[in-house]
């Protein structure tokens, strides 16, 4: 007899990925918690996915295939949403169709989310390329420093700002099935990808109990044919497109707070966006990064440096965008990187996108783990060095930006 309110539901989403669906599928029924039921949400295939998925499912009751006859437009976003309105279970978890992950992955997460009553259990993860034997760790991995030392919390404004800097992949991540339906959280159905983001943003902010589980569970498959992030930088462009929906998170009184977050996300990729591409698409693009970040309100940039949550050199780099200076955005970010964009420019002439990502992020992650922007930003202002020679200057120059911000507004 079946357990009408199952430990998890598993929702695991697919796409023209009968190479790899088996895999998934093995990972998901050979789980060691038993009490789970797996909701297989297909958009569409026109491969031999749904076969696939048809033959596990007469083999393991538990599999509760959900087969759409046409591709959606909202691709992922949609057939997780139909996942989480067919869900049962206490917690709800996911699985991208191609990705493999530990056989003991949702009994420790629900264990530790179990034993905290907690709303979200967040593990670690890396990443794997196609026909290569080298795996990476996960992007932002280096932030998991700034998470309490704990590994049960009530989430506190701090915290939820380091887990908002986590990678916002939801497939390491169980949540509580009744804050998702307290908040009516699912993810944006729109024409373009990174529906990830809002997702990620709005259960953070509704979460009160976190547990985390220190441990790679899942391991993500990189760089596939017809993989989201393997479209190349226009479909990296489209994470912008969601700005709105962060500005609209922030409206209400409790969320404030998350301005400067907000302020800090968008630099982040907007300088990520403009180091990967080329010239050319660098020049294209600089006019939708600098319209992305003129939807939001001067002052946010402004509490943002001046919390510490920004540095000199994202205004520096804000007022490259706002002038539509492709050169001097990319200048600004030599700056930064330094030693670290060098190395990654030379790699990548010589090995290729991904295998220069990889090698860079091995090299020079403990030096990025060390580099706590919050935390030099305020030392350097409490010295009296600083105060003495250099203040006057900064605080002309960034008031200066903020002009030409207020002029590119009315342009």
């Amino acid at each position: 007899m079946q357990n009408d309110k199952p430990k998890i539901s598993v929702i695991l989403t697919s796409f023209n990925v009968d190479a790899f669906i088996s895999d998934a599928l093995d990972c998901a029924v050979n789980q060691t918690l038993k009490d789970i039921e797996i909701i297989v949400v297909d958009d569409g295939s026109t491969d031999g996915t749904q076969k696939i998925i048809e033959e596990y499912a007469r083999l393991d009751s538990r599999i509760k295939p959900i087969l759409q006859k046409e591709n959606s437009i909202g691709g992922v976003a949609t057939a997780a949403n139909l996942g989480m309105d067919a869900a049962r279970g206490e917690y709800i978890g996911f699985i991208d169709g191609d990705d493999l992950l530990k056989l003991d992955a949702f009994e420790k997460l629900y264990l530790s989310a179990k034993s905290f009553d907690s709303d979200i259990c967040v593990c670690q993860f890396n990443e794997f390329f196609q026909d290569s034997p080298y795996s990476t760790s996960e992007p932002l991995g280096h932030n998991w420093s700034q998470l309490p030392k704990e590994d049960h919390f009530i989430s506190t404004v701090v915290d939820k700002k380091a887990l908002l800097s986590l990678s916002p992949v939801p497939w390491r991540k169980i949540y509580k099935r009744e804050m998702i339906e307290k908040n009516n959280i699912r993810f944006p159905v729109v024409d373009h990808f990174f529906e990830d983001n809002p997702f990620h943003w709005k259960t953070v902010l509704s979460a009160e109990k976190v547990s985390l589980v220190r441990e790679v569970l899942f391991h993500h498959r990189m760089k596939r044919s017809g993989q989201t992030v393997g479209g190349g930088h226009l479909v990296f462009s489209n994470v912008f497109n969601f700005i709105p929906y962060f500005i609209k998170y922030s409206k209400s009184d409790h969320e404030a707070e998350y301005q400067s977050s907000i302020v800090k996300w968008i630099l982040d990729h907007a300088r990520y966006y403009l180091m990967i591409c080329g010239k050319t698409q660098r020049r294209k693009n600089i006019e939708l990064i600098k319209n992305s970040v003129k939807r939001i309100d001067e002052k946010w940039y402004k509490n943002a440096f001046t919390s510490g949550e920004i540095g000199l050199d994202d205004v520096e780099l804000l007022g490259s965008i706002l002038r539509g200076s492709s050169h001097s955005a990319r200048r600004n970010i030599k700056r930064k990187n330094n030693n670290i964009f060098s190395y990654f420019l030379s790699l990548r002439k010589i090995l290729g996108l991904k295998y220069a990502f990889k090698f860079t992020d091995r090299k020079f992650k403990p030096f990025r783990t060390q580099n706590k922007r919050s935390v030099w930003i305020k030392d350097e202002i409490n010295s009296s060095v600083y105060k003495s020679t250099s203040v006057n200057s900064h605080l002309l120059k960034i008031d200066a930006i903020f002009k030409a911000f207020e002029t590119s507004k009315n342009t």
